[in-house]
């Protein structure tokens, strides 16, 4: 195998990786930032129903 073609798969593995890890990171944050903002709109509506229940 060519130097080059060395270079190029271990970049190209490189690259794959990251991407992976960064979409993981991403889809967890995500993930995160909704249950919060919904187990805060549920809170809001418990704390309101409270006061006209």
């Amino acid at each position: 195998m060519p130097i080059e073609d060395f270079i190029t798969g271990a970049i190209s593995d490189a690259t794959d990786a990251a991407t992976e890890a960064a979409t993981d990171a991403a889809t967890e944050a995500v993930e995160t930032a909704t249950e919060t903002a919904t187990d805060s709109v549920s809170d809001a509506f418990g704390s309101v129903g409270g006061l006209f229940g």
